[in-house]
């Protein structure tokens, strides 16, 4: 569970339902993204939701207290000096994190939380079929140049043959009024 709310953010007992605060803790126990609480500092895991313990496997009884580098959440050390080098320039990174030694894609969305100790709320959105996309989009990609490619080197072919031997072709769609002649007819 969260630390408990400081004093002056607990709610009147006098105020009407409808004016009555949040509840804090179970929005954020309960909400549907893997949400953690860390330090800024060192990464020390503060609290942790349900949907995050069911994205990591990891139970909060193991986590709280716990950096995220000890826990080797991290591919490497560094990966963490750069998420943080890219939350001052006001990106929602896509990480690459460890999860049962298993590397997962997810876009982490970053509040920094002000005080003695900054704090920050993440929100870890798995994007695993968005990295798969765009490696289908990027073999797919590659699949077609290499077939436009081998098109092009045929074309090219065709023409040589047709020039040395002095042939041409024409071509004449039934569904078209046009007749096309190659380059090697023209030249005959």
């Amino acid at each position: 569970t969260m630390p408990p709310a400081p004093p002056e953010s607990r709610p009147d007992p006098g105020l009407p339902a409808a004016a009555m605060p949040l509840p804090f803790e179970q929005m954020f126990e309960f909400a549907p993204m893997a949400v953690n609480l860390t330090r800024r500092s060192d990464g020390c895991l503060l609290a942790v939701n349900q949907a995050w313990e069911r994205m990591t496997g990891l139970r909060r009884e193991q986590v709280i207290g716990r950096t995220t580098l000890e826990l080797k959440l991290w591919r490497h050390d560094a990966d963490r000096q750069h998420y943080l080098e890219g939350l001052e320039q006001g990106d929602e990174p896509r990480c690459s994190i460890m999860i049962n030694g298993q590397e997962r894609h997810v876009r982490m969305h970053t509040a920094e939380i002000a005080g003695d100790e900054p704090l920050l709320l993440v929100y870890l959105q798995d994007i695993e079929h968005e990295v798969e996309a765009e490696r289908e989009r990027d073999l797919t990609q590659a699949a077609l140049q290499a077939a436009n490619y081998d098109l092009q080197q045929r074309v090219e072919l065709h023409g040589a043959i047709e020039k040395l031997a002095q042939v041409g072709h024409w071509t004449n769609a039934p569904s078209v009024d046009e007749v096309v002649f190659s380059p090697g007819l023209h030249e005959i």
